[in-house]
């Protein structure tokens, strides 16, 4: 675990509450400063600190659902896997609506192979919704494109994370094998539709590559890492040329 870093991150704004003939009290911590504080914490790589403060964040206000997905990233980041999935329960009932990556990152955090896979289809749905949603949505068309194609690429994503639960902890169950063919086969299909260039995940390439060599279908997994393969040099390559 790392050990939190103290006096690093800036000092929260304050809100002096006055009582009686203006008389001073104890501040008020202003949870949006705290947030912004903790952000900064975590750019900087400070995740403890910046967990400290979305602690105090969810003092000071706990329906906010920024500052509880907040302390679910900072207590990821720096290894408190426990702290982070009471933030991501709490997040989800204050808004079950809300982002679709908190259903996922619950599905890795859990116990069981079984529970996992209940997370995970809360996440796909919720990704599902966000995509289609877009199709009712107006604005200039290279930014709906752009949105499009992000919305596309995170629920195969999802798709795949679905899916390697079936190549590994629930390998052995009878539907494993076909159910992993379904979430790999969608998560292709839906990257397949795009431009290649705006492709910029590997992971509908690798899981269905994996899948095909679990079932010794070599010839078909080798063009599918090729893919892969191709995704990630066009990233270095568009690195390289910022």
């Amino acid at each position: 675990r790392v050990p939190a870093v103290h006096n690093l991150a800036p000092q929260p704004m304050v809100k002096p509450v006055k009582k009686g003939k203006g008389k001073a009290v104890a501040p008020e911590l202003d949870a949006e400063a705290l947030l912004a504080s903790a952000r900064e914490s975590l750019d900087r790589l400070d995740p403890s600190g910046a967990a400290a403060l979305c602690r105090q964040a969810v003092s000071a206000d706990a329906s906010s659902v920024l500052a509880w997905d907040t302390l679910a990233e900072a207590c990821l980041t720096c290894g408190e896997a426990e702290e982070a999935g009471r933030a991501l329960h709490r997040s989800i009932e204050l808004s079950p609506a809300g982002a679709p990556g908190r259903y996922m990152y619950l599905a890795q955090l859990s116990d069981s192979p079984a529970e996992a896979v209940g997370w995970f289809e809360k996440g796909v749905a919720g990704l599902r919704a966000e995509r289609e949603a877009l199709q009712q949505a107006s604005g200039e068309r290279s930014e709906l494109q752009a949105a499009w194609a992000e919305a596309t690429c995170a629920l195969a994503v999802g798709l795949c994370s679905a899916a390697e639960l079936y190549l590994t902890d629930l390998c052995d169950e009878p539907e494993a094998e076909g159910r992993c063919d379904a979430l790999t086969g969608e998560a292709l299909q839906l990257v397949s539709d795009l431009p290649a260039e705006a492709v910029q995940v590997v992971e509908p390439f690798q899981t269905r590559a994996s899948l095909k060599l679990s079932q010794e279908a070599y010839d078909d997994a080798e063009p599918l890492l090729l893919r892969a393969l191709e995704v990630v040099r066009r990233a270095e390559e568009a690195e390289e040329g910022n």
